[in-house]
């Protein structure tokens, strides 16, 4: 688990950019992916685009989003995160709670030999109480499926700040291909 920590710390840290806060005790902004916005391209509101974004039909709202590799950012692995961890993991933006579960509603094409990475990170006074790191392969891409990924905790009370988010591809490798939906990004038992 180190390994992969130090990995996504040196991979993915430098891809993500913009902090957007929100409220303690808040779900997270935007989770069905409805609310859209365009500065330099078009990606979903308050989250972090890395690689390909394209609004598509969602399983529980009229949109959500699909992330892939893009062939002019080789390094992007097409990701989408909500929070900015610093390269020592000290960011993220405010979130109070302990909740049981991060859930998502995903549809996938993961190439053979590929992997798409879930991401849930949860932190109080800097400190890590929990850290989430679910690799998937596979597809799945006719139908969406309701996944719950069980948040493992290494300590007591409450998170004061949260990390969120999925990769379509493995960021330490340079497949292209894959592709992952989301949609409805949210914590249980808050």
């Amino acid at each position: 688990n180190i390994l992969i920590i130090m990995k996504m710390k040196n991979i993915i840290i430098a891809l993500w950019g913009g902090i957007m806060p929100f409220a303690a005790s808040a779900q997270i902004p935007n989770p069905d992916m409805e609310q859209w916005q365009t500065i330099n391209r078009e990606k979903p509101s308050q989250w972090t685009v890395f690689g390909d974004a394209v609004k598509v039909a969602g399983f529980k709202s009229p949109s959500a989003v699909r992330v892939s590799r893009s062939a002019d950012e080789g390094d992007a692995p097409g990701a989408i995160v909500y929070g900015q961890p610093d390269q020592g993991f000290q960011g993220g933006v405010p979130f109070v709670g302990r909740p049981d579960s991060f859930v998502g509603f995903f549809k996938n094409y993961i190439k053979p030999g590929d992997t798409a990475w879930v991401v849930a990170i949860l932190k109080r006074n800097g400190n890590f109480i929990s850290m989430t790191i679910h690799q998937s392969t596979g597809t799945d891409s006719m139908n969406f499926v309701r996944t719950a990924f069980a948040m493992q905790y290494n300590d007591t009370g409450l998170s004061d700040t949260a990390i969120v988010g999925f990769t379509s591809t493995n960021p330490e490798d340079t497949f292209m291909g894959s592709w992952v939906i989301g949609d409805s990004l949210h914590f249980v038992g808050n």
